[in-house]
């Protein structure tokens, strides 16, 4: 079947989860010459609509896309668009609207951090060692996984080199723990309560990092062997017992690390985690809003992003606004001891259809460049372990290996957009739906499944992809402590 565009009314809701960045004011990414957008509509006039050429009236009610347009709780503000990827056209209802996006915010932080950083970036973290004091210095960079995982990795890498003794652990603000970064349900809801917002350091407080080391410190014995099998099944070697004895962990500012580095003549190694590319598939299958928050803010915080989105797609304030790296809500002003809690004057994360199919386009011509795909980056319907298959659609025979998308909640918003491999080619798509209440956001992730099935369907069925899941580890061999040239070294960036 030839397709040229398939209009479908339709009235859409969405949801989508973030978190909260500091910004941090570090170096602007290197921003090239903005590219040309990728979808064209005349904004002199709102947009009409291509009409419906190849779908009758009788077909489109067999389809079940007419009575999404008016649905108990949906509000006319929700959005939906399509777009062939190598066409110039776009289709679809309220496709220049901003509509809260929650979580798919992701696409627009993944394509960031990919261009900012590269694909093959590591997040480096230095340590130095004093074998006489037994002083240890640690200087972050804003790894976005450094959890219980990484701490087990490193604590063998240090027995490995025969350190099993810490007197005094120093650590400085850009080295951010977060031990149950890599738990669901706590990668979701992250925040920590009671620290203004003013003390955050790449989204985690020094203190709150403190005591993070402390309980890892204490529980290393019991929790770390999970690590150490994971770690083997997938090639890497760590010790089999681990031995470090830590009498004090304190946080100390850039400035005085600066002066304990002078003070003594420390052996200096480097930590790597995995490549970039690793940690954004992983953020975004699981939707974990500290590690976007994390990205976000260890490149200068979200007004950076912002500058990068506007030089780099063309994107404008009628496009887009954002407050977070994830997706969250940012209260504004700040209310002490409340920032778990949403006040009435939150602000959310919000963009129009078209400027997110601007984005995938944008990440989709990246990608190909480097050689890589969107299945590099974003959850593989029925294969992938996420956000996206804890909904049965999406493992089924209809839609399996063929939709490759990110998922968004919120309280009163549900959203999907990604790509969408039909037998008439490949598509990318956005369903935004915003809701009365909560209860209407769940009637409208199922609206959303059945829209998703239905699309397909009118597109000529699935097409879909060879693609087998990773298991992913935050570290790889390739994280070892090397040993630092003190005379040729590199700053952290």
């Amino acid at each position: 079947m030839h397709i040229r565009a398939v209009y479908f009314s339709l009235i859409l809701i969405v949801s989508v989860s973030g978190a909260w960045a500091q910004e941090t004011v570090v170096s602007k990414p290197v921003v090239k010459t903005p590219a040309k957008p990728v979808v064209k509509i005349n904004r002199s006039r709102k947009p009409k609509l291509v009409k419906n050429e190849v779908l009758t009236a009788a077909e489109k009610r067999d389809l079940s896309i007419l009575p999404f347009v008016k649905r108990p709780g949906i509000e006319e503000t929700s959005s939906f668009c399509y777009v062939h990827r190598s066409k110039d056209w776009i289709d679809g209802q309220n496709v220049q609207q901003k509509v809260k996006i929650a979580s798919v915010s992701k696409l627009f932080t993944s394509y960031y951090a990919l261009r900012a950083r590269g694909a093959e970036y590591r997040y480096p973290t230095q340590i130095h060692y004093d074998p006489k004091t037994k002083d240890l210095l640690i200087e972050g960079s804003g790894d976005p996984f450094m959890g219980n995982r990484v701490l087990h990795f490193i604590v063998s890498e240090l027995n490995r080199l025969g350190i099993k003794q810490i007197n005094h652990l120093y650590i400085d603000p850009k080295f951010a723990v977060y031990l149950d970064v890599e738990d669901t349900k706590a990668g979701i809801m992250w925040k920590d309560s009671k620290i203004p917002s003013e003390v955050r350091y790449f989204g985690r407080s020094p203190q709150r990092s403190v005591n993070d080391l402390k309980k890892f410190f204490v529980s290393l014995r019991r929790t770390y062997n999970e690590t150490r099998n994971q770690a083997r099944a997938l090639g890497v070697q760590m010790q089999a017992i681990p031995q470090l004895q830590v009498k004090s962990v304190s946080a100390v500012s850039l400035e005085k690390m600066q002066e304990l580095k002078n003070e003594s003549n420390f052996q200096v190694y480097q930590y790597r985690s995995s490549p970039l590319i690793r940690l954004v598939k992983n953020m975004n299958n699981q939707s974990n809003n500290y590690a976007a928050d994390q990205m976000v803010a260890s490149l200068g915080g979200v007004a950076g992003m912002v500058r990068f989105l506007r030089q780099d797609l063309g994107l404008q304030d009628r496009d887009f606004s954002f407050v977070t790296g994830s997706g969250l809500w940012k209260n504004d002003p700040y209310v002490p001891d409340r920032e778990n809690i949403r006040t009435d004057n939150a602000r959310d994360n919000e963009a129009t259809c078209e400027a997110v199919m601007n984005v995938l386009a944008s990440l989709e011509r990246y990608l190909k460049k480097i050689k890589l795909s969107m299945s590099d980056v974003v959850m593989v319907a029925s294969q992938d372990h996420g956000s996206l298959n804890l909904y049965k659609v999406y493992r089924s025979e209809e839609l399996s290996n063929a939709i490759l998308a990110k998922t968004g909640t919120l309280a009163k918003a549900t959203a999907l957009a990604g790509e969408l491999k039909a037998e008439s080619g490949e598509y990318f798509f956005g369903i935004f739906f915003e809701t009365a209440n909560s209860v209407a956001s769940e009637k409208a992730q199922i609206y959303r499944d059945q829209l998703i099935q239905n699309l397909m369907k009118g597109l000529g069925g699935k097409d879909p992809i060879e693609y087998k899941p990773d298991v992913f580890l935050p570290f790889d061999a390739r994280s070892s402590l090397i040993a630092q040239d003190l005379g040729l070294r590199s700053p952290i960036l």
